[in-house]
C-alpha cells in the first residue's frame, strides 16, 4: 500500500493578526490534518507576534517572522523554502478553509496518475465572515484545460489548490509574477490531463478593501509582465494568443481602474485593448468593461454594496461563519441527493 503522501501549508501573512487566527484555525481543523503548517510574517507590526504565542505548544505550526518587510512574493518563496511536504497548499491569511479542503484535494491528486494540481470551488464572505455567495458560478474546464485558464474563465488561486512540490519546482518556485493565474496555465500546457477540478466548495474567500483593484496601476503592470512571461514559456502553438490575451488583461484593468474611481485611465485601458486586439470589442470582458465605465464610479460603488446587501440576505447560510462551516459540513454528510456541484 502507497504511504499517504504529507502536506505542508503555507500562511503568509502581514498586519492581519485577527483574521490570520480564523484561516489557522481552519487549517487546524482539517479532516485530513496538515504535516506542516509554516506562518510567514512579512514583519508585521500589529498583534501578529502576540497572538502566536497562543501556538508555540502547537507541534504543527511553524512561525517564521521576518525583521524586515520583503513584501508577499518573498514570504511565499521562504514558506516553499522551509517546506518538507510531498504537497503544498496556500491559504491566504484572510481567507479560510471548509474542515474537507486538504482531504479532497489530496485524494484527487493521489487517485489521478500525473495529477500535477487539484483546485476546488469557492465561496464569498464578507469581512465579519458573513456569507455572501455560497458556491460561486464556474464554468468546467475544456479539453484540454488551457484555453479556459488562460482567459480566466476559471482562475484557480492558491488558496483553493494543492499542488505537488515537484510542479511547483518545475515551475522555478515563487517567481515575481502573478502566479495564481500564470502557474496554472503554464501546468495546463505541460500536463494538460493532470488539472483536477473538484465539484464541492472548500475554500471560502472574504472580500474587502484590501483586494489588488485598489491599486490598479500595479495590478495593470503585474498583468501585462505576467503575460509577457507566459507566453515566453509557451510553445510557439499558443504565440497566436497573445494579443487575444494583452487587450483582455487591458480590460480587466479598465474595470479596476473604474472601482478605484479613474476614469480617466480606465476609457484609457479600453482604448488600448482596442487598439491591441480589435476583435476584443466582440467579447464579454469588452460589453463588462465597456458598459461600467458608461456608469459614474460612485453610482457603481453604491451598486455593487447593495448587490452584496442582497446576497447576505438571500444567503442561507447569513449566519456567522462559524455556523456557514457547520452547516456545510452537515449538507455534505447528509443522506440525500448532494447537489450537482453547478456554480
Amino acid at each position: 500500500m502507497p504511504q499517504a503522501s504529507s502536506v505542508s501549508v503555507i500562511i503568509r501573512t502581514y498586519n492581519q493578526h485577527a483574521l490570520l487566527k480564523e484561516a489557522i484555525e481552519s487549517a487546524l481543523n482539517q479532516t485530513l490534518r496538515p504535516a506542516e503548517i509554516i506562518v510567514v510574517d512579512d514583519a508585521s507590526t500589529d498583534e501578529t507576534p502576540l497572538m502566536m504565542r497562543d501556538y508555540e505548544d502547537e507541534a504543527t505550526i511553524q512561525y517564521v517572522r521576518l525583521e524586515e518587510n520583503q513584501g508577499m512574493l518573498r514570504t511565499g518563496q521562504i514558506g516553499l523554502e522551509r517546506s518538507a511536504g510531498d504537497l503544498i497548499a496556500f491559504l491566504d491569511n484572510d481567507d479560510l478553509w471548509l474542515p474537507a479542503h486538504l482531504e479532497k484535494c489530496v485524494a484527487a491528486i493521489e487517485s489521478k496518475a500525473g495529477a500535477a494540481l487539484a483546485f476546488s470551488r469557492y465561496g464569498l464572505i464578507d469581512l465579519q465572515g458573513h456569507m455572501l455567495v455560497e458556491q460561486v458560478r464556474e464554468k468546467p474546464l475544456s479539453v484540454p484545460p488551457l484555453k479556459t485558464l488562460l482567459f480566466k474563465k476559471v482562475i484557480a488561486t492558491p488558496t483553493r489548490s494543492v499542488y505537488p512540490r515537484r510542479v511547483l519546482l518545475e515551475l522555478g518556485g515563487i517567481r515575481p509574477i502573478l502566479w495564481d493565474w500564470v502557474y496554472p496555465v503554464l501546468i495546463a500546457a505541460k500536463y494538460p490531463k493532470g488539472i483536477v477540478q473538484l465539484p464541492e466548495c472548500t475554500a471560502l474567500f472574504r472580500l474587502h478593501g484590501g483586494q489588488s483593484y485598489s491599486n490598479p496601476e500595479k495590478l495593470l503592470n503585474s498583468l501585462l509582465e505576467s503575460t509577457e512571461y507566459i507566453f515566453n514559456e509557451l510553445p510557439a502553438e499558443y504565440q497566436h494568443l497573445k494579443p487575444r490575451v494583452v487587450a483582455m488583461n487591458l480590460l480587466h484593468s479598465a474595470v479596476f481602474y473604474w472601482q478605484a474611481e479613474k476614469n480617466r485611465e480606465a476609457w484609457e485601458c479600453l482604448r488600448r485593448a482596442v487598439r491591441t486586439d480589435s476583435r476584443c470589442t466582440t467579447t464579454k470582458d469588452f460589453r463588462v468593461a465597456f458598459t461600467r465605465l458608461l456608469i459614474p464610479p460612485r453610482l457603481g460603488r453604491l451598486a455593487r454594496n447593495w448587490k452584496r446587501k442582497t446576497q447576505q440576505k438571500r444567503s442561507a447560510s447569513s449566519l456567522h461563519l462559524s455556523q456557514a462551516i457547520r452547516d456545510k459540513e452537515a449538507d455534505r454528510s447528509a443522506p440525500p441527493k448532494r447537489p450537482s456541484g453547478e456554480q
